[in-house]
């Protein structure tokens, strides 16, 4: 992989700190990372990652010669680090950074015996577009899916006719998305799905119901799986034990 890099001019350039390297050349949210140098003890967090670092890195180990920290979030794609080489000299090099992904929605409710209408990933989110730029990419996905669904490991796309209920209850998945050049770069995404029989489905099914002296709102709603009384459909809608 190359990472992008911009020749710096050293004429009239000083610096209390020069950074030598860093590893590694993916960061990933939630992993560490290392600096070698000269001088570090004297860099800040903001010096590499901004002015948002406070809340974004750690510094749990610096010396003059060598910063470990830890990335909570990504303040970017990409991190901007300038880097000092022997008969190079100064150079912004471009560090990719990677988080989750998402399916869109994150979750689906499917009908036990009945075509799927295709999903997969969010392809325009950002982390996973800066992935695919890095190489080829594959997906997969733990747990394995309900009978009869069949997940497509090259584009993490869903699909198939599943013939078991998963009994009124969602299950969730994780999918990650890895690149194959180097497997350990891999990012991931929650997914959730619910099969519902015919009946469990009408069950799910949010209806209107007329006002009475215990559910005296305007346009009261329900659901066979509720004894609940929702003020408005969306509200039935979202409630775990109904919505199709």
């Amino acid at each position: 992989m190359n990472v992008g890099a911009e020749e710096i001019p050293d004429e009239g350039r000083t610096s209390l700190y020069q950074i030598y390297s860093f590893t590694p050349d993916i960061l990933i949210e939630n992993t560490s990372f290392v600096m070698t140098g000269k001088n570090l003890d004297a860099l800040s967090k903001s010096d590499v990652f901004g002015e948002s670092a406070t809340k974004l890195v750690t510094f749990f180990e610096t010396s003059e010669e060598q910063i470990t920290g830890y990335l909570r979030f990504c303040p970017a794609k990409k991190i901007e680090v300038e880097l000092v080489t022997p008969n190079v000299g100064r150079k912004i090099h471009y560090i990719p950074c990677l988080g989750s992904f998402r399916y869109s929605p994150s979750s689906y409710l499917l009908e036990q015996n009945q075509p799927v209408s295709l999903f997969g990933p969010l392809e325009s989110h950002p982390y996973l577009q800066t992935l695919r730029s890095l190489g080829t990419i594959s997906f997969s996905i733990n747990p394995i899916l309900p009978n009869g669904l069949v997940f497509d490991e090259s584009t993490g796309v869903v699909s198939g006719i599943p013939t078991v209920t998963t009994k009124n209850e969602f299950l969730v998945f994780t999918v990650t998305a890895q690149l194959d050049q180097k497997p350990l770069v891999k990012i991931t995404s929650p997914l959730k799905l619910m099969v519902l029989t015919p009946e469990e489905k009408t069950n799910r099914t949010c209806r209107a119901i007329s006002a009475t002296s215990t559910c005296n709102v305007p346009s009261p709603y329900t659901c066979f799986n509720s004894s609940q009384c929702f003020t408005n459909q969306m509200a039935c809608i979202t409630d775990p034990q109904c919505g199709f």
